[in-house]
């Protein structure tokens, strides 16, 4: 037996991982199709040998706030790389790529590659939406236990991205890398947003 706040927990960190999975995903991709930049960066640098080693795994170990950044960029909330940046889909505001490999793999301006992209994102994190609301009718035949499910689902997702969004968010290397990373109040929102027309669009329909 498992009350609702149990399971909807384990529901929303079943949803942020598949987000990070495919926001991942999309991240690698993107390495491959910019693996000249992050070349021409990695020739910028010249690390040397042990420099090189020491500079692979400090990217390494950088790629889950890689990933959340990637989230937060798919999903529209945008992400900083610096004072006075922003990237998201419908704005970019930077001057020029910092000397670190693994942000060769950003897009570099504006296209309607980027809108579909995003757009295909935000309509797939309603389509979760709406799986999580026929996982809850599926499961609770009683209202109020389907509204504390729904409800703790919510909660916990959103408090679950606000801390992930908030742990990837910081300072890089140097003070005029302040705040690099997501933009960790708006980037729940928007999770949740997008989940909730899903859910609510599904309840409303479902209960007419």
């Amino acid at each position: 037996m498992q009350f609702p706040w149990q399971r909807a927990l384990r529901v929303a960190l079943i949803v942020l991982a598949l987000l990070l999975g495919i926001s991942m995903l999309v991240t690698a991709i993107s390495m491959i199709w910019h693996f000249s930049t992050i070349v021409d960066l990695t020739r910028v640098v010249e690390p040397g040998v042990f420099g090189g080693f020491a500079l692979l795994f400090a990217q390494i170990f950088y790629l889950p706030n890689l990933s959340l950044a990637s989230l937060s960029y798919l999903a529209g909330s945008g992400l900083t790389i610096g004072n006075g940046t922003f990237l998201s889909p419908w704005i970019h505001r930077i001057d020029e790529l910092p000397a670190i490999p693994i942000l060769g793999a950003l897009p570099v301006g504006l296209s309607n590659y980027t809108y579909a992209l995003s757009l295909l994102f935000i309509l797939g994190v309603i389509s979760i939406g709406v799986g999580v609301a026929k996982f809850g009718i599926r499961t609770y035949l009683d209202r109020e236990e389907l509204k504390r499910f729904v409800g703790s689902f919510y909660l916990a997702i959103f408090l679950l991205t606000l801390s992930a969004a908030n742990l990837a968010n910081g300072q890089l290397l140097s003070p005029n890398l302040e705040g690099v990373g997501p933009l960790w109040w708006a980037l729940p929102l928007v999770i949740v947003a997008n989940l909730a027309i899903g859910s609510l669009t599904y309840l409303y329909l479902e209960s007419r």
